[in-house]
């Protein structure tokens, strides 16, 4: 879907799917189907991939791209506790 914001030549593309699938249990293997963020806070829970979702590092209202090197996988709890996704 692209979004014109009314300047000339100024149209960015929205992606509504986000990460693919695929990419989304790539990365939460690296991860060790671990949140870094419950890590940082001293739980080593585990999770599956219906437990966690995907995270632009760099928000993708900042210019952070939809893929894989932005990318990362945190519980629901942390992904909603986030200001800027």
């Amino acid at each position: 879907m692209a979004i014109n914001s009314g300047e000339a030549g100024a149209t960015k593309y929205l992606n509504l799917s986000g990460f693919p699938k695929d990419m989304m249990r790539k990365k939460l293997k690296e991860q060790e189907y671990h949140c870094p963020l419950c890590i940082e806070e001293g739980n080593d829970k585990t999770y599956t991939l219906s437990e966690m979702e995907s995270d632009h590092i760099t928000p993708w209202s900042e210019g952070g791209k939809t893929e894989y090197d932005n990318l990362q996988m945190l519980c629901k709890r942390h992904n909603r506790l986030k200001s800027n996704h």
